[in-house]
Protein backbone atom coordinates (compact mmCIF):
# COMPACT_ATOMS: atom_id res chain seq x y z
CA UNK A 1 0.00 0.00 0.00
CA UNK A 2 0.79 3.35 -0.56
CA UNK A 3 1.20 6.40 2.11
CA UNK A 4 -1.54 8.53 1.10
CA UNK A 5 0.68 11.72 0.60
CA UNK A 6 2.28 9.89 -2.52
CA UNK A 7 -1.59 8.99 -3.76
CA UNK A 8 -3.92 11.26 -6.16
CA UNK A 9 -7.19 10.82 -6.42
CA UNK A 10 -9.04 10.42 -10.10
CA UNK A 11 -12.67 10.70 -9.02
CA UNK A 12 -14.08 13.17 -7.15
CA UNK A 13 -17.06 10.48 -5.68
CA UNK A 14 -15.70 8.72 -3.24
CA UNK A 15 -17.34 5.55 -3.70
CA UNK A 16 -15.67 5.61 -7.05
CA UNK A 17 -12.34 6.69 -5.90
CA UNK A 18 -8.94 4.79 -7.77
CA UNK A 19 -5.99 5.65 -6.32
CA UNK A 20 -2.95 6.23 -8.45
CA UNK A 21 0.77 6.77 -7.21
CA UNK A 22 2.56 10.65 -8.17
CA UNK A 23 5.64 8.87 -8.17
CA UNK A 24 5.77 5.61 -9.97
CA UNK A 25 8.49 3.59 -9.99
CA UNK A 26 10.71 3.51 -12.74
CA UNK A 27 10.49 0.02 -15.30
CA UNK A 28 13.12 -1.56 -15.29
CA UNK A 29 14.21 -3.46 -18.27
CA UNK A 30 13.98 -7.00 -19.43
CA UNK A 31 17.27 -9.49 -19.27
CA UNK A 32 17.16 -9.62 -23.04
CA UNK A 33 17.18 -6.07 -23.12
CA UNK A 34 20.84 -5.48 -21.20
CA UNK A 35 23.82 -5.73 -23.43
CA UNK A 36 26.43 -8.26 -22.55
CA UNK A 37 30.40 -6.76 -22.26
CA UNK A 38 31.49 -10.05 -20.85
CA UNK A 39 31.71 -13.53 -19.67
CA UNK A 40 34.02 -15.92 -17.95
CA UNK A 41 34.44 -18.59 -20.44
CA UNK A 42 35.18 -22.44 -20.16
CA UNK A 43 35.59 -22.30 -16.10
CA UNK A 44 34.82 -25.90 -15.64
CA UNK A 45 37.60 -26.94 -17.64
CA UNK A 46 40.07 -24.69 -16.41
CA UNK A 47 41.96 -24.67 -13.01
CA UNK A 48 40.77 -22.54 -10.19
CA UNK A 49 44.40 -20.16 -10.77
CA UNK A 50 43.64 -19.34 -14.31
CA UNK A 51 40.43 -16.96 -15.58
CA UNK A 52 39.41 -16.93 -19.47
CA UNK A 53 37.25 -14.34 -19.96
CA UNK A 54 35.39 -13.33 -23.49
CA UNK A 55 35.06 -9.02 -24.05
CA UNK A 56 32.58 -8.36 -26.15
CA UNK A 57 33.07 -5.08 -27.61
CA UNK A 58 29.65 -3.28 -29.26
CA UNK A 59 31.52 -0.60 -30.55
CA UNK A 60 34.60 -0.47 -33.43
CA UNK A 61 35.72 3.03 -32.58
CA UNK A 62 35.59 2.28 -28.28
CA UNK A 63 38.94 0.69 -26.96
CA UNK A 64 39.09 -2.51 -24.95
CA UNK A 65 39.95 -0.29 -21.80
CA UNK A 66 42.93 -1.51 -20.90
CA UNK A 67 46.65 -0.89 -20.97
CA UNK A 68 49.31 -3.96 -21.04
CA UNK A 69 53.01 -3.90 -20.26
CA UNK A 70 55.72 -6.40 -20.21
CA UNK A 71 57.05 -7.77 -17.11
CA UNK A 72 58.40 -10.79 -15.08
CA UNK A 73 56.76 -13.72 -13.57
CA UNK A 74 58.14 -15.87 -10.87
CA UNK A 75 57.09 -19.56 -12.24
CA UNK A 76 57.42 -22.61 -9.55
CA UNK A 77 58.98 -25.64 -11.26
CA UNK A 78 60.73 -28.81 -10.01
CA UNK A 79 64.19 -26.95 -9.95
CA UNK A 80 63.14 -24.22 -8.02
CA UNK A 81 61.84 -20.56 -8.95
CA UNK A 82 62.07 -19.86 -12.20
CA UNK A 83 62.00 -16.09 -13.24
CA UNK A 84 60.33 -15.48 -17.28
CA UNK A 85 59.28 -13.03 -19.11
CA UNK A 86 55.36 -12.11 -19.44
CA UNK A 87 52.80 -9.94 -20.75
CA UNK A 88 50.13 -7.93 -17.76
CA UNK A 89 47.66 -5.76 -17.51
CA UNK A 90 49.39 -2.24 -16.14
CA UNK A 91 46.11 -0.30 -15.82
CA UNK A 92 42.62 -0.35 -16.15
CA UNK A 93 40.58 3.08 -18.31
CA UNK A 94 37.96 3.88 -15.87
CA UNK A 95 34.33 3.13 -16.73
CA UNK A 96 36.01 1.25 -19.59
CA UNK A 97 34.97 -1.95 -20.90
CA UNK A 98 37.32 -4.18 -19.01
CA UNK A 99 37.22 -2.16 -15.99
CA UNK A 100 33.07 -2.66 -16.03
CA UNK A 101 33.24 -6.18 -16.19
CA UNK A 102 34.90 -6.69 -12.82
CA UNK A 103 36.94 -9.34 -14.43
CA UNK A 104 39.75 -8.37 -14.92
CA UNK A 105 42.53 -6.33 -12.72
CA UNK A 106 45.78 -4.68 -12.98
CA UNK A 107 49.15 -6.82 -12.57
CA UNK A 108 47.16 -10.11 -14.58
CA UNK A 109 49.27 -12.27 -16.34
CA UNK A 110 47.65 -12.88 -20.03
CA UNK A 111 48.25 -16.44 -20.89
CA UNK A 112 46.54 -16.81 -24.34
CA UNK A 113 44.85 -14.60 -26.55
CA UNK A 114 42.11 -16.05 -28.59
CA UNK A 115 44.06 -19.16 -28.03
CA UNK A 116 46.81 -17.78 -28.66
CA UNK A 117 49.62 -18.01 -26.19
CA UNK A 118 51.90 -15.09 -25.64
CA UNK A 119 54.81 -16.99 -23.90
CA UNK A 120 57.79 -15.72 -25.81
CA UNK A 121 55.77 -13.41 -28.04
CA UNK A 122 56.59 -9.72 -27.40
CA UNK A 123 54.30 -6.91 -26.28
CA UNK A 124 54.21 -5.32 -29.93
CA UNK A 125 52.86 -8.75 -31.08
CA UNK A 126 50.38 -9.61 -28.10
CA UNK A 127 49.03 -6.03 -28.63
CA UNK A 128 48.51 -6.65 -32.66
CA UNK A 129 46.42 -9.60 -31.88
CA UNK A 130 44.51 -8.33 -29.44
CA UNK A 131 43.71 -5.25 -31.85
CA UNK A 132 42.88 -7.88 -34.39
CA UNK A 133 40.79 -9.85 -32.76
CA UNK A 134 39.00 -6.69 -30.05
CA UNK A 135 35.27 -7.19 -31.88
CA UNK A 136 35.41 -10.98 -29.62
CA UNK A 137 38.25 -10.84 -27.62
CA UNK A 138 38.90 -13.80 -25.22
CA UNK A 139 41.76 -13.35 -23.05
CA UNK A 140 43.33 -15.87 -20.50
CA UNK A 141 44.25 -14.87 -17.44
CA UNK A 142 46.39 -15.57 -14.18
CA UNK A 143 44.73 -13.37 -11.86
CA UNK A 144 47.08 -11.14 -9.61
CA UNK A 145 46.10 -12.93 -6.30
CA UNK A 146 48.11 -15.73 -8.32
CA UNK A 147 50.95 -13.45 -9.68
CA UNK A 148 54.69 -11.80 -9.11
CA UNK A 149 55.29 -9.60 -11.67
CA UNK A 150 57.87 -6.40 -12.75
CA UNK A 151 58.30 -4.25 -15.81
CA UNK A 152 56.76 -1.33 -19.46
CA UNK A 153 53.02 -0.12 -20.64
CA UNK A 154 51.64 -0.52 -23.73
CA UNK A 155 47.77 0.41 -24.71
CA UNK A 156 45.46 -2.51 -25.78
Amino acid sequence: ALPISDLTYLDSNPAKTRRKAKNPLPSISNPQDFRRVSSIVDADQLPDTIRRVKLLKQSSDKPLGFYIRDGTSVHVTPQGLERVPGIFISRLVPGGLAESTGLLAVNDEILEVNGIEVAGKTLDQVTDIMVANSQNLIITVKPASQTSSAGGTVKA
